[in-house]
């Protein structure tokens, strides 16, 4: 899957030893050099495959993809697609580690113009939300289907500038347990990416909070993880949107599969403690964003809460008066391995959260018959809905419409009205 690209982006934290940081350039260069010439669109601006960690297709893609991946190889994921863009920041900055100056300007420009593609052929204005998939075998169509990590790595990655980021987490659908990891879920699937929470994209999920001062998707995130965790007794890979729970009966029940003690939702939680709480970032600093509804749960009577982490110690320490709804760094003094944050509340306007969306949109339709007549084509549809030539509306469809034949390739789509 070209998503692969990830594991580089795992490796940043590793870069210090250089006989490694050799070892991860020439594998990032190689890879970057196999997917610019196998997977990369230049007509559209963007890497082509599937969306990363949503691997069941029934669940995210179109139904009649378990029967034909063609489409999923031919189309573009948003999420993919800001790995790339990662994976490309990545390679400029050990390129210029590596005196090679050219080589470091070639990557900037590729990933500047692949940050202006995701923008331009993801973003759904009417939604105020980045499409997860793209595609189509002409002209990539839009599809109304949405998936919570892809939107996170586009926050945190920084391809939504603040104001884009601000309007996606206000927009992405949020329940009373927490952000289900697609949307919109699907009535005929079983709970699994569908109509699930997943700890880890939760975590990533706190992540974009933070970089736009969201305290009410903060705590929303934070109590979301802690909840899981203390109802289960462990850390469950997902649970049911509606409840939390780790099992709900039926054939369309579920989670149908699921772990306990799972390795990246070990890591979500740890991470929500050390970045979502403490506010540590990846460079060492610290930089608390603390929702003050949070307060009464994580100090209780105490003054201050603390943290020991690898040798070091960092201790919040909370306002005798507490004003605004957010609670970030006031001083912070350095002694030894002490690393003492006094708290100070500051009024952060945010818009509200989506809290009341539809949970179901209409079922995708089966993909229209197409039939020769003359100089045009009949194309049939078994569902009302709106019919889309090489990826362009061209209007309603009952049950049949006449479209001229014209030179070249013409590829039909059918959307449902929703």
């Amino acid at each position: 899957s070209t998503d692969r690209v990830v594991w580089f982006l795992g490796a940043r934290h590793l870069l210090g030893n250089a006989r490694f940081a050799a070892k991860v350039y020439r594998g990032l260069k190689d890879t970057l050099r196999q997917d610019r010439r196998y997977t990369f669109d230049p007509a559209v601006g963007l890497y082509r495959g599937e969306t990363s960690f949503l691997d069941w297709r029934q669940q995210s893609y179109p139904e009649w993809t378990a029967h034909n991946v063609v489409f999923i190889a031919q189309s573009y994921a948003l999420s993919t697609n800001v790995l790339h863009y990662d994976a490309l920041r990545l390679a400029a900055s050990l390129a210029g580690q590596h005196d090679q100056p050219a080589l470091a300007r070639r990557y900037r420009k590729q990933a500047a113009a692949l940050k202006r593609a995701i923008n331009r052929r993801f973003w759904r204005p009417a939604r105020d939300l980045y499409m997860s998939y793209i595609g189509g075998r002409v002209r990539p169509a839009p599809y109304d289907a949405y998936d919570l990590l892809g939107l996170d790595l586009a926050i945190i990655s920084g391809v939504a500038d603040p104001a884009r980021a601000r309007l996606v987490l206000s927009h992405y659908p949020i329940w009373p347990a927490g952000n289900p990891v697609i949307w919109p879920e699907r009535r005929d699937q079983p709970i699994y990416h569908n109509s699930a929470i997943w700890p880890f994209v939760s975590a990533y999920t706190l992540w974009a909070a933070r970089r736009v001062e969201d305290g009410p998707l903060i705590a929303r995130e934070v109590r979301s993880l802690m909840r899981g965790a203390a109802l289960s007794g462990s850390n469950m890979e997902n649970f049911t949107l509606l409840t939390q729970s780790t099992h709900v009966p039926g054939r369309l029940g579920g989670p149908v599969v699921d772990s306990r003690r799972q390795l990246w939702s070990v890591a979500g939680y740890l991470d929500m403690v050390v970045r979502g709480v403490f506010g540590v970032r990846d460079d060492g600093s610290v930089h608390p964003e603390l929702p003050v509804s949070l307060v009464p749960m994580l100090f209780g009577a105490r003054r201050e809460i603390s943290l020991t982490l690898g040798g070091r110690h960092i201790e919040l320490e909370r306002p005798r008066r507490i004003s605004g709804n957010l609670l970030v760094a006031g001083s912070v003094s350095r002694s030894a391995h002490v690393t003492r944050v006094r708290l100070v509340g500051r009024e952060v306007a945010t818009p509200p959260l989506r809290t009341h969306a539809p949970m179901y949109l209409p079922a995708t339709p089966p993909a229209p018959a197409v039939k020769a007549v003359g100089d045009s084509w009949l194309v049939r549809s078994r569902a009302p809905g709106f019919l889309y030539l090489n990826g362009r509306r061209i209007g309603p469809i009952t049950r049949r419409r006449r479209v001229a034949q014209v030179d070249g390739l013409q590829c039909f789509s059918v959307t449902a009205r929703g």
